[in-house]
């Protein structure tokens, strides 16, 4: 999709944004791609005026597949700041040295998709492809 009118919008998308724009009063629609760690971007902030519609989200953990005890996420609010949904893409696998399982951290993929903002947990860093709807 390349245009603000949809026209090259797949069913999905053209639903999303049937969904997603009303649901602040925006009057300005602003495509954005952003591709860069997650800390101190403006996707971490809620601010009641703002909606991103997002098509495509790609987040990973900057150290590859390490293991760790506590699987990543990618938390998703809604335009009231509640939890609207989650994104994650862990694997459990046996890690002989500690004899326990320990989550594999890989690429978490979430495509049409609205949200406010987001928190990432462990995922560092994140590429965006989408629209930002602004209240001025």
């Amino acid at each position: 999709m390349n245009t603000l009118y949809w026209k090259y919008a797949q069913i999905e998308q053209k639903n999303l944004w049937n969904i997603a724009s009303t649901k602040i009063a925006w009057n300005t629609i602003t495509p954005l791609y952003y591709q860069g760690v997650t800390a101190g971007s403006e996707f971490v902030t809620y601010v009641a005026t703002k909606l991103y519609i997002c098509l495509e989200l790609h987040a990973l953990y900057s150290l590859g597949n390490a293991q760790s005890a506590s699987g990543a996420l990618v938390v998703f609010y809604d335009e009231a700041n509640a939890i609207n949904g989650y994104g994650y893409n862990n694997m459990l696998a046996w890690d002989t040295t500690a004899a326990g399982w320990k989550y594999l951290r890989q690429v978490a993929d979430i495509e049409n998709i609205y949200f406010s903002r987001l928190t990432s947990g462990a995922y560092d860093y994140i590429r965006f492809n989408g629209y930002r709807l602004n209240q001025i």
